[in-house]
């Protein structure tokens, strides 16, 4: 609940709780009252009381006192009329401050209910971008471990082609007369296997050929790849489903 909302409130209860202790103390300023809340009969007989006896007049002026302090401008301070009007002003007024009340309660009660509503689409908010970032590290660590894969590739390339060039070299320099046609052989069976061997390796760096050595640009490439892939697979969904039919 805010600041405002809670002063208004005390204020409204204050008030209330002011309203009816004035109109108490004006009931309790009315002659003979009595348990049941209402005037009680005077004694018309004049008989001796504890204390001051009262007379007509006397009764008369505490009654006009009393109604004029409701604010009523009746000229017969006995009149069930005035009494009735007082009691219905100060019943409005009374209904008018618990509406009051009523309306701050449920504006309080609203407010709440979205302060809930906000807290639960915050913690859904929080969930998902946790989930973004284990995703996004994920992603990044694949992408740091392709790149090592792709850069290994690259100086496994280089060193067979260095040796190839070595071997090539070294062929050129050697005189074949000189050698035995069993060293030949041997030679030629190692110059196959390191082509083999280099087009294997040819082989698995020709997927990464395009690859970006920028790791953003890669992981650019990889996502539309990925994409490309889905989209492929989902044709292929649609074509079995139209063979199935």
């Amino acid at each position: 609940m805010g600041r405002g909302e809670k002063q208004l409130q005390q204020e409204q209860q204050q008030q209330q709780q002011e309203q009816q202790q004035q109109q108490q103390e004006e009931l309790d300023a009315w002659p003979g009252n009595g348990a049941h809340g209402g005037p009680q009969e005077l004694n018309s007989t004049g008989d001796e009381r504890e204390g001051k006896e009262e007379t007509q007049d006397d009764v008369a002026v505490r009654l006009a006192s009393c109604l004029a302090k409701l604010g009523l401008a009746a000229t017969d301070a006995g009149s069930d009329a005035a009494i009735a009007s007082a009691w219905a002003a100060a019943s409005t007024r009374d209904q008018d401050a618990r509406a009051q009340l009523d309306a701050a309660r449920a504006k309080h009660t609203d407010i709440q209910e979205k302060v809930a509503r906000v807290g639960v689409w915050r913690r859904q908010l929080q969930t998902q971008l946790a989930d973004l970032e284990a995703e996004t590290a994920a992603r990044n660590e694949n992408v740091a471990t392709l790149n090592q894969e792709v850069e290994s590739f690259r100086v496994k390339r280089s060193e067979y082609a260095q040796q190839r060039r070595e071997a090539l070299a070294a062929l050129q320099n050697v005189d074949l007369e000189r050698i035995s046609h069993q060293a030949i052989l041997e030679k030629r069976a190692r110059l196959d296997r390191a082509l083999q061997r280099q087009k294997e390796l040819r082989d698995l760096h020709r997927p990464y050929h395009d690859l970006s050595t920028d790791a953003r640009a890669a992981t650019q490439q990889v996502a539309q790849a990925r994409q490309t892939l889905s989209n492929l697979d989902a044709q292929f969904q649609r074509l079995v489903a139209g063979l199935s039919l």
